[in-house]
């Protein structure tokens, strides 16, 4: 690799992050928790979907831990320019990161390393003195050779795209659910109603939803065709089948049967690619047996609902399905940023032909069951929605009824259930205030 044009690509992605930097807004994410992680021998490993945060997290929490940015060194591998960069080449990017901000440099960030084969190698032997993060778009990051040479010297946290919260951050608007007007409750749905449709990439906001559209299709081309070495048509025909056909049942015959596949086998591959790359979301079906979750058929959801509005091909990927999508990634949230083990699943009786949602299992127990639906006026649809919860008895510490606007606590066969608009509920799980 050639010295000059490496000590270029790390001085113009300085000058980029720095624009980056000043657009900065605060995350819901435990800042204090990962800078503690970040002491050597021990990497922090940074992983989600591309253009969600990554590289901006990992900037951030090594800048609030120094007087000057420029107390670490950074590079993202995702340049074309870096196109003939082997593992034979880390030590000349450690002596150009030297030359740029010193001798006495001690920390490091590595994007999207895991372009570079053999990393974990370098990586395994840099720790050892230096503070470490690396970030990357795959959620195997952490492959088995990886996990073998840092022998669990780790620690991973997964990033998402914006919540509602860091929406309304990302538009300068305060809220305070302690302190909520009639005037501001409506404004507050009107920009829901915004988020619902744009989605939680930042770049759409100021670029529009064909930037996701092109995303959609980068991941599609460089992350899952061009990583193994499949046909794009062929994978990409199956990831529009799924993220137009959000939160319904797929199971890998099913789908094979209808992208006209060969064999069930190769779209089970094609299914772990697309969630690896983040932009496919799998909840398991609740069981007490862990075989019959295994074997039991999925609900397959989409990274972002702005993504899902953006390239959706069928009404499945209407308001309704996309209110769905927008709370499971608001647990998953809580689950990066909790200190429990937590869980999210679907509960289904078939015979019955009863669903809830999604239900959130903590410490071997559930605490939550949710159910999600747009609107609950009709009377045959509220009472579909209840008596799933009076069907499952899990044993639930808390029930929600999530919709576009009700609220209202209803006393149902199961017990109590709280039935709040999805935007307070988001709000809720982000705090309940902007900072």
């Amino acid at each position: 690799m050639n010295r000059e044009l490496l000590k270029t690509v790390v001085l113009d992605q300085m000058e980029q992050r720095a624009l980056i930097a000043a657009r900065h807004i605060k995350r819901d994410i435990p800042y204090e928790k990962l800078q503690k992680t970040l002491s050597a021998p021990n990497i922090l490993v940074i992983t989600g979907v591309r253009r969600c945060g990554k590289s901006t997290l990992a900037s951030s929490l090594f800048s609030l831990t120094t007087d000057h940015a420029k107390n670490f060194a950074c590079i993202n591998f995702d340049d074309e320019r870096l196109a003939g960069f082997t593992a034979q080449d880390f030590d000349l990017l450690l002596s150009v990161f030297y030359e740029i901000h010193g001798s006495d440099l001690e920390q490091f960030v590595f994007d999207e390393i895991q372009n570079i084969p053999n990393w974990e190698l370098f990586l395994s032997r840099l720790r050892q003195t230096k503070k470490c993060i690396v970030t990357g778009s795959n959620a195997n990051l952490l492959s088995s050779d990886l996990a073998t040479h840092l022998t669990g010297r780790y620690s991973q946290y997964t990033v998402w795209p914006f919540s509602f919260a860091e929406y309304l951050r990302w538009r300068g608007e305060s809220f305070n659910l302690n302190q909520l007007s009639t005037t501001r409750s409506t404004e507050l749905t009107t920009r829901f109603q915004e988020y619902l449709v744009l989605g939680g990439f930042p770049e759409s906001y100021q670029l529009g939803t064909e930037m996701v559209a092109r995303l959609f299709s980068d991941i599609i081309d460089r992350d899952i065709s061009l990583r193994y070495r499949i046909a794009p048509e062929s994978i990409k025909n199956l990831a529009l089948y799924l993220i137009s056909h959000l939160g319904c049942d797929s199971s890998a015959a099913t789908l094979t049967e209808i992208i006209g596949a060969k064999d069930p086998r190769t779209t089970g591959k094609y299914l772990r690619y697309l969630s690896d790359a983040f932009l496919t979301l799998v909840v398991n079906k609740y069981s007490p047996k862990l075989k019959s979750q295994i074997l039991a058929s999925k609900k397959i959801y989409a990274i972002d609902h702005g993504m899902a509005k953006a390239v959706g091909i069928t009404p499945n990927s209407s308001p309704a399905r996309r209110l769905e999508n927008i709370v499971l990634l608001q647990l998953l949230r809580s689950r990066s940023n909790s200190s429990d083990k937590i869980e999210v699943y679907f509960w289904e009786d078939v015979q019955k032909r009863a669903q809830l949602d999604f239900v959130v299992r903590g410490n071997d127990r559930s605490k939550l069951a949710i159910q999600v639906c747009y609107d609950i006026t009709d009377p045959v649809t509220r009472d579909r929605e209840l008596r799933a919860f009076a069907l499952a008895r899990l044993g639930e510490e808390q029930r929600l009824l999530l919709t576009s606007s009700h609220t209202e606590k209803i006393q149902s066969a199961a017990g109590e259930v709280h039935c709040m608009p999805v935007w307070r509920f988001l709000l809720e799980e982000s705090g309940g205030s902007p900072n």
